[in-house]
C-alpha cells in the first residue's frame, strides 16, 4: 500500500492460521453525524482542561464543516477530496478514544489523553521522535477492550492492562514506523510482557498480548484505496497485512512464553469505493496470530478476550450527547 493506488482487484484468500477481524467503518453513519461526534470530542477535551483550540482535532472539525457547506467543490478536485479522505481517518481514530474514555477522569489517563492529540494534521509527516500517536494507539487499543465490556487501564507499568473477573492481560502496544527496526520493536515488546508477568502479584497467573499497528509503515504516505466495494478495500488490507506475517513471522518472537496468548496486528486506513452508498470511510481491519490450541485452557481464556479484536459499532450519537448534557 504505497501513496495511493486505483485497485480494481478480486483476491483469492488464501489459508492461514490467523483470524482476519474486518472492522466495522463509520459508514453507517452520515458526514453531517460524524462531524458532530468530533464537536462532542472537543467539547469532551475541554471538559478534561485540554486546549483543543490550536490542536489538529479542531483543524478537522472545520474541514469537515466545510466539506459540508461545500461538497460539490471537493467532487470537482482530487486533491481536495484526497485530502479529506485522509484526514477523516485521523478524525474517526479520535472519535474511538472519545468513546472509550468519556466518562474517566483519571489524572494519568487525561494526561496521556492530553498528549495524544498532540502531532501534526497527518501522522506522516509527524517528527520522527513525536510519541503523540504511540499513545493513541494504546488508548485505542484500551478503548476496543472498554467497548466490548473490560476493564482497561492505561498509564500503568504495562501500556494497557485488562481486566475480567480474576484474569489479567497485560498488552503491549508497538506503533511500528520502520521497517528496519521490525525485530528490534518486536523483542522488547516480548521483554517487556515478561517482566510484567515477574512483576505481577495477583495470585492468578498473568496472561499477555502483542498489540502492533502497521498503518505507519504499510501506509507510510498516509494514501488512501480506491476500489469499487468495501470488500475489496479488506481484501486487498487483508492481503498486504498476510505477506507482512509470512515475511517478518513475529510470532516467533512470542511462543516460547505460555503465558503469551496472541499477537494482534491492526491497520487503519482511508478509502473511497465506487459502488456503495458511503463511498467515504475508514477501515479498520485486524489480523489475529493465536499462539496456544483454541481447545486448551489457555485458548479458552483467549476466547474470553477475544471479542474485543472484533470491536463493536460506534456508541449512538444521542448516546453520547446525553453523555454531554
Amino acid at each position: 500500500m504505497k501513496g495511493r493506488r486505483i485497485l480494481y482487484i478480486h483476491f483469492q484468500a488464501k489459508i492461514h492460521n490467523r483470524f482476519m477481524q474486518p472492522i466495522p467503518s463509520l459508514t453507517t453513519i452520515s458526514s453531517e453525524e460524524k462531524l458532530e461526534k468530533i464537536e462532542l470530542a472537543c467539547k469532551w477535551l475541554q471538559s478534561l482542561g485540554i486546549n483543543t483550540s490550536k490542536s489538529r482535532l479542531l483543524t478537522y472539525k472545520n474541514y469537515y464543516e466545510e466539506y459540508l457547506s461545500k461538497s460539490s467543490t471537493f467532487n470537482d478536485d482530487y486533491k481536495k477530496l484526497a485530502y479529506f479522505l485522509r484526514m477523516i481517518r485521523e478524525a474517526e481514530e479520535i472519535i474511538w478514544i472519545f468513546e472509550g474514555f468519556r466518562s474517566d477522569q483519571n489524572p494519568e489517563s487525561i494526561r496521556i489523553i492530553k498528549e495524544s492529540i498532540g502531532g501534526t494534521v497527518f501522522s506522516s509527516t509527524d517528527a520522527p521522535h513525536n510519541n503523540s500517536r504511540d499513545f493513541l494507539f494504546e488508548l485505542r487499543i484500551a478503548s476496543y477492550y472498554r467497548r466490548a465490556g473490560f476493564e482497561a487501564m492505561i498509564g500503568t507499568k504495562s501500556d494497557v492492562i485488562v481486566q475480567n473477573h480474576n484474569q489479567t492481560i497485560y498488552v503491549e502496544c508497538k506503533r511500528l514506523k520502520s521497517i528496519k527496526k521490525v525485530e528490534v520493536r518486536l523483542k522488547e515488546a516480548a521483554r517487556q510482557l515478561d517482566k510484567r508477568y515477574k512483576e505481577h502479584s495477583n495470585k492468578s497467573e498473568p496472561f499477555g498480548i502483542c498489540a502492533v499497528d502497521l498503518s505507519a509503515i504499510l501506509n507510510p504516505k498516509s494514501g488512501f484505496l480506491i476500489c469499487l466495494t468495501h470488500d475489496e478495500v479488506t481484501d486487498y488490507i487483508r492481503e498486504e497485512m498476510n505477506q507482512f506475517f509470512d515475511k517478518y513471522n513475529p510470532a516467533k518472537y512470542f511462543s516460547k512464553d505460555n503465558r503469551n496468548l496472541a499477537v494482534w496486528f491492526n491497520l487503519m486506513c482511508p478509502s473511497l469505493t465506487m459502488t456503495t452508498y458511503s463511498p467515504l470511510s475508514t477501515r479498520y481491519t485486524s489480523l489475529v496470530s493465536p499462539l496456544c490450541s483454541l481447545s486448551s485452557d489457555r485458548g479458552k481464556i483467549f476466547e474470553d478476550f477475544r471479542i474485543a479484536f472484533k470491536k463493536s459499532e460506534h456508541i449512538a450519537l444521542e448516546k453520547l450527547k446525553g453523555h454531554n448534557t
